[in-house]
């Protein structure tokens, strides 16, 4: 053999598996004597496990513990959420003979309750025995009447839990306010629901009671009823306790507090109160008591009050709680004493400068502004002569000298000869037959005939129309956000990105809310705010505090107090609806509207109507403008009337209230709930435009090209509105040639063969913004 020959083992041998080693021709026999006798353990196998063999078996246990760990969260989250402060409970009407106060007595009158104290009629604080932790022993009970829709409203915001009363004998659907207080909870969030279904005195004998089945007839038709209006998930959930006498108030008291509160997201961002009492105690403080809720809560932060206005706090004491948290004593009674947590003086620069939510008319009068007639749209004018816009604090600077000694026509642009009819929702105008088939018409018209307006014949359409423009796309055109800014831009705020400065904003409070506790005052206290009052607002302010029982006082967050343009999503309420179907019964030898147009004039909703705007805690008037969105552009569609099954966006001059936030739209002096919804943004820039459509009729056609008349009815219209697209009905575009004679003729081309029955029509469009509500408006037209 050749000495250079290495051997070289092949790539395809056989390889086996470690764990096949000497298992290869292993035998019984071989397997045995490998063992030598040793005997595996078996486990025994005991009658527990053979059950648990059974799949069902393992699914059940399964299901048992996590119900076990589902009812131990669920009593650590009622535990925590009662510790803060006494729970709220209101007592509500939902049929017309139920009685709310008479209930509240029978609980005040129950073994179950060891202590209680009067804090205002009808609102007591209360201590109950014989239950398993102290802290959810503590009541707020709160009850109301139907007549004081207002005072209910604030209530439904703040109660932890609600009591529906209804009465054995009536039927839920026959009582309006019912569907006032659903569509609120609808919107504002649904709290913990617990009815009580109370029978009347003839039946509340012991010989005369319903047998059992008619009670749990009765139960399951109600509980069904408000699971029908969406404010509970399944009926055995909410089924009404029956309540024929005193005894039963047991079961009710039991069911209150065992069950947790249930608070919506929006009011659990917030820092709030529910003022017990509101007194002045100087000339210009006002002081405000109550238990902090929602969120601990800043002490250098502005207050605001529902429907007032915003305060600066000179001082905040610790005042001795009327319903303490552990307490021996059977009688809950005041001491003077107290501590101070803040105190300061009017004007502090730690505090955010306050403006006021209006301004007299003299004042709005003085700084007033000219609107420039636009005689060539393609120029621009430069906005920097009317504002001065400044990065560092985002909103808009007092304006120069130049703008003072300009002034702007106030008036509405659009004259008599639109046929639209001045209706003030809140007037006590009366409307006859006649104006309400006139208003009815002019709907009709809108709806069938949009935007649509007639040339007028006394004055040149240049001249009618010289603030609007052409545009070749609504969705696509490009239209400078700073041109031709209304004076009212002058006094407002203007965030350069919303949603950054919010973010910002929430998370620099949280910040000082776990790190800096010597200006943070804990969930639960008892406290008393010192708010100092201008003496310009002082008597319009004792005024409006004689119709509020129980004030409520939320902490602002930064720049909340200021104003700016806030757009919402509104959509008419099914409560509106009954309304109109109420007012449809009483209209007499009257042709009824089809099922898109409201029934009568009471239900109209007019763009730039006075409405009272409930955004969340804040509650104020304001003229909306009504819009809706053009192929997801962000310019907006400007519409005259609110329909009845649309989503639309209402712009308004309102606080800047960060979001989230329900919103209610109520008509003044009537009370009409009309629309909910909630806020989409702040934008200050946002484009909301008018169409004017002017149409036309051709006269005579040939192929493309055709002599349209009625249009216009002079040559120098034409040539005016020349530059301006076309389009007609049936989706020919086109444009003006040239103008033929002087009556308003002139030659068009458009992009197809156009049809003798065609309407050539031509759109024009204007920039519009909301209305302010002067000072004199709020005392006129009080807020709900």
């Amino acid at each position: 053999m050749d000495d250079n020959f290495h051997h070289r083992s092949s790539l395809l041998r056989q390889r086996n598996k470690a764990f096949k080693k000497n298992q290869r021709h292993a035998s019984k026999r071989n397997l045995k004597d490998e063992v030598k006798g040793r005997v595996e353990s078996i486990p025994e196998i005991t009658k527990s496990n053979r059950r648990l063999s059974n799949k069902m078996e393992r699914e059940n246990k399964q299901k048992q513990l996590r119900l076990g760990k589902t009812m131990s969260l669920l009593e650590k989250r009622r535990k925590t959420a009662c510790s803060d402060a006494p729970i709220i409970v209101l007592l509500v009407p939902f049929t017309l003979s139920a009685d709310a106060h008479c209930l509240h007595q029978w609980i005040l009158e129950s073994p179950s309750v060891s202590a209680y104290r009067h804090v205002q009629q009808w609102n007591d604080y209360l201590l109950l025995r014989k239950t398993r932790d102290e802290a959810s022993t503590r009541w707020n009970l709160m009850s109301v009447n139907m007549e004081d829709l207002s005072r209910v409203i604030d209530l439904l915001k703040v109660a932890d839990v609600i009591v529906p009363i209804f009465y054995a004998d009536e039927l839920a659907e026959d009582f309006t306010p019912a569907f006032y207080c659903l569509e609120v909870l609808r919107t504002m969030g649904v709290s913990r629901l617990i009815p009580v279904a109370m029978f009347p005195e003839r039946r509340r004998d012991r010989q005369d009671l319903l047998k059992q089945h008619e009670v749990n007839a009765l139960r399951k038709h109600r509980a069904q009823f408000l699971v029908d209006q969406s404010v509970a998930e399944e009926a055995e959930q909410v089924r009404p306790i029956p309540l024929s006498d005193k005894g039963h108030i047991e079961q009710l008291i039991r069911g209150v507090a065992t069950k947790t509160p249930r608070r919506p997201k929006w009011r659990e961002s917030r820092s709030y109160i529910l003022g017990d009492s509101c007194e002045w105690v100087d000339r210009n403080v006002l002081k405000v008591v109550g238990y902090v809720r929602g969120k601990p809560w800043l002490c250098n932060r502005l207050l605001y009050l529902t429907g007032i206005g915003s305060f600066q706090p000179i001082k905040i004491t610790r005042e001795k709680e009327p319903c303490p948290q552990k307490s021996t004593h059977k009688s809950m009674e005041w001491e003077d004493t107290e501590k101070v947590i803040l105190e300061t003086v009017a004007g502090d620069p730690s505090f955010d400068t306050t403006i006021s939510f209006y301004e007299e008319e003299e004042e709005m009068a003085d700084r007033e502004a000219v609107e420039e007639p636009m005689d060539d749209l393609s120029d621009s004018i430069d906005t920097s002569e009317h504002f001065e816009f400044s990065e560092e604090d985002g909103h808009f600077q007092e304006p120069t000298d130049n703008c003072d000694t300009e002034k702007q026509s106030t008036a509405s642009d659009e004259p008599n000869s639109d046929n639209e009819m001045e209706l003030m929702n809140g007037d006590h105008t009366v409307i006859d037959k006649d104006e309400l088939e006139q208003l009815r018409d002019e709907m009709k018209d809108e709806l069938l005939f949009p935007d649509e307006r007639d040339t007028p014949l006394d004055q040149p359409a240049r001249e009618r129309f010289r603030k609007y423009r052409g545009l070749d796309s609504l969705a696509n055109s490009e239209w400078d956000a700073e041109q031709y800014l209304p004076p009212e831009y002058k006094r407002i705020f203007k965030f350069v990105n919303f949603d950054a400065f919010r973010k910002k904003q929430l998370a620099w409070e949280n910040n000082l809310l776990h790190n800096n506790l010597e200006n943070v005052i804990e969930l639960g206290t008892y406290v008393a705010f010192h708010l100092f009052v201008e003496e310009n607002d002082r008597d319009y302010i004792a005024s409006l505090l004689e119709r509020l029982c129980s004030p409520i006082a939320v902490c602002l967050h930064d720049n909340e107090h200021r104003y700016s343009v806030i757009h919402f999503h509104i959509r008419r309420t099914l409560f509106d609806y009954r309304l109109q179907a109420e007012e449809e019964t009483q209209t007499d030898n009257m042709e009824l509207p089809t099922h898109k147009l409201p029934c009568s004039a009471s239900s109209v909703v007019k763009s730039k109507d006075l409405l009272e705007i409930q955004c969340g805690f804040f509650k104020y008037l304001a003229r909306p403008i009504f819009s809706v969105t053009v192929n997801h552009s962000k310019k907006l569609k400007y519409i005259k009337f609110l329909p009845n099954h649309q989503n639309i966006v209402a712009s308004v001059y309102g606080p800047c209230v960060y979001p989230p936030a329900p919103v209610l739209v109520i008509k003044p002096i009537q009370g009409h709930l009309i629309a909910q919804g909630s806020i989409i943004s702040i934008d200050t820039d946002r484009i909301i435009l008018k169409r004017i459509v002017l149409s036309g009729f051709p006269y005579r056609v040939f192929k493309s090209k055709a002599v349209v008349r009625y249009m216009f009815f002079n040559r120098e219209d034409i040539v005016w509105f020349q530059p301006y697209p076309l389009w007609t009905k049936r989706g020919r575009l086109g444009n003006i040639v040239e103008p033929v004679g002087t009556h308003g003729y002139m030659k068009c081309r458009f992009n197809g063969h156009l049809k003798a029955q065609d309407t050539v029509c031509l759109s024009i469009y204007k920039r519009v913004f909301p209305k302010w509500v002067s000072r004199e408006e709020y005392k006129q037209y009080p807020l709900h």
